[in-house]
């Protein structure tokens, strides 16, 4: 875990620090060594944006390699909201509720906001996920309201073109798509058509809302949401505006799920423009290029996929193990034997069900079964048990030599 204790500098001029933290996860950083106990080492952190101080447990350091002695002294550095460079990254890649959580972006929004830096830029390239993890990301963005929130859309699908649309402004990479944004629920096809209706007109009334709340046309989401309506785009008073039918250029046809390409979205309003990195965002407001500075999510991500990496292992040896156990069960005759073997198969489902519970992002993307099947399997594996436990004991049988 990574404890925040510092603000976000302009980077002075001068000698650059030559100090080197490793640590055990991979990560590198440049600065300056602050601070080294038992158990924590805090370190100046030197990004190509300024200085950030953070501190690290001391298991977390593989290694610390101290750079030569500076004889320069450095102007001392004061806070700045740094309106011409101040980019802070926060990538939102992969699956909402996988690799993306509210978790992880409300530590990147709380650090923002400590360091109160001018601008965060989501770079998102993500085919959507779970609408509970969107909903609570919606609002952690929501608390924070005081940041200037840019979505950079290199890929937003689904759960993660609603998100994108929660920022007031959205700036596409060139060979960008944004749109898909139909929810699709467990179980969906077997519900009665009303019921499913009713779902669906509560979804799109949801969404409708996150983009009208920043000031995109809620008609958009409709029409990455629902299958009849049809959509042009007309100009008034000099601005592109998305209207419902065909009296205009048709963006989205009765039939079809509406997905916007880089150049359809500046076209019907959506986004400012394009740009082909975060570092060119700038241009589009006629403003110098900014230095992005993402080191702190790009760590917090980092260790948030190697956590998770852990706990699909841990998951995989327990349904083996398990497994295992099921198989060794057909071959064991003795009732103790089976009572011992039936008690192991719920002791490591268990453990599985639990991180089920805790990371349905991995049940959603298939890693692990779910938690409503596995403890189907820990009650069966229980009610056998408890047969078996009710059943009287079976003295042993012994075999006498003929005589």
């Amino acid at each position: 875990m990574v404890v925040m204790i510092g603000t976000l500098l302009l980077m002075p001029p001068g000698p650059a620090a030559a100090d080197v933290l490793i640590l055990k996860d991979g990560r590198r950083f440049e600065g300056m060594l602050q601070n080294s106990n038992d158990k924590t080492v805090t370190f100046e952190i030197v990004g190509p944006a300024g200085k950030l101080v953070m501190t690290f447990p001391k298991g977390e350091v593989s290694q610390y390699l101290e750079g030569p002695i500076s004889t320069t002294a450095s102007a001392p550095a004061t806070p700045q909201s740094l309106p011409s460079v101040d980019c802070f990254v926060v990538p939102i890649h992969g699956v909402f509720g996988l690799e993306v959580t509210n978790a992880y972006l409300s530590k990147c929004l709380n650090t923002a906001t400590i360091n109160k830096v001018g601008s965060v830029v989501f770079d998102v390239d993500s085919p959507g996920g779970l609408v509970a993890e969107m909903d609570a990301m919606l609002a952690t963005m929501d608390s924070h309201k005081a940041l200037r929130m840019i979505a950079y859309v290199r890929k937003a699908g689904s759960a993660a073109a609603i998100f994108s649309m929660g920022c007031k402004e959205i700036v596409m990479h060139p060979k960008a798509a944004i749109g898909a944004a139909v929810v699709i629920r467990p179980g969906m096809v077997q519900l009665p058509p009303n019921v499913a209706a009713k779902l669906e007109s509560y979804d799109v009334a949801k969404c409708k809302a996150v983009a009208e709340a920043t000031g995109h046309e809620p008609l958009l989401v409709e029409g990455m949401m629902r299958l009849p309506i049809v959509l042009s785009v007309v100009e008034r008073d000099g601005k592109p505006k998305v209207v419902e039918g065909t009296n205009g250029r048709v963006i989205k046809r009765a039939g079809e799920i509406l997905t916007l390409t880089a150049k359809d979205a500046v076209a019907c309003g959506l986004a400012i423009g394009t740009a082909e990195s975060v570092e060119a965002i700038p241009k589009i407001f006629g403003k110098p290029e900014w230095v992005p500075f993402d080191q702190v999510p790009i760590g917090l991500r980092n260790a948030w996929v190697k956590e998770l990496e852990v706990v699909i292992r841990q998951c995989v040896a327990a349904e083996n193990k398990a497994n295992d156990y099921v198989i060794e069960l057909s071959s064991v005759h003795d009732i103790q034997e089976k009572i011992k073997l039936l008690k192991e198969v719920e002791k490591e489902l268990t453990v599985a069900a639990a991180r089920a519970l805790k990371y349905p992002g991995l049940v959603w993307a298939g890693y692990i079964r779910s938690y409503e099947d596995l403890m189907e399997v820990i009650d069966a594996a229980k009610r056998e048990r408890k047969r078996l436990e009710g059943l009287p004991s079976l003295p042993p049988i012994i075999l006498y030599p003929s005589e």
